[in-house]
């Protein structure tokens, strides 16, 4: 994780809250899939936007995505109700957090559009708003 400090940790998620809550707010567009001259279909892929690589490279700031075994993780009840059940990410930890943000962005590699999922799911508005609570707090114990 970054040495920074656990507020300007979570500042970094927090401040993209007012645009993940925007119903318009994507992570980027689908690109591809064109008839090419030659009659075959180029492969799909998803090509994040501005805002997106912004919101990326705030996590990325942060230091949120951590060298662990992600995907073993992701598989475990706890992974499970983190990514699923809202009740959940409300009493998630600052490593809860790092941890289903890992297991997002990671998660990109193999699957192109993971990334918008968990902004269409409403996945990333629950982590950012618990960050944000989280932040209340550390902001109330300095």
């Amino acid at each position: 994780m970054a040495t920074s400090s656990l507020a300007s940790r979570l500042e970094a998620l927090v401040a993209f809250l007012p645009e993940l809550q925007s119903p318009g707010f994507t992570m980027g567009r689908w690109a591809g899939g064109e008839r090419l001259a030659d009659g075959s279909t180029s492969m799909p892929y998803y090509e994040l936007g501005e805002r997106g690589e912004a919101f990326l490279g705030g996590i990325a700031a942060g230091g949120w995505v951590q060298p662990f075994d992600w995907m073993t993780w992701l598989a475990t009840p706890d992974g499970q109700a983190l990514a699923n059940d809202p009740g959940r990410m409300e009493r998630a930890t600052p490593e809860d957090l790092g941890h289903i943000l890992t297991a997002i962005v990671r998660s990109e590699r193999f699957g192109d559009g993971n990334l918008e999922g968990a902004v269409t799911s409403g996945l990333f508005l629950r982590i950012v708003r618990r960050a944000a609570v989280l932040l209340e707090a550390e902001r109330g114990r300095g």
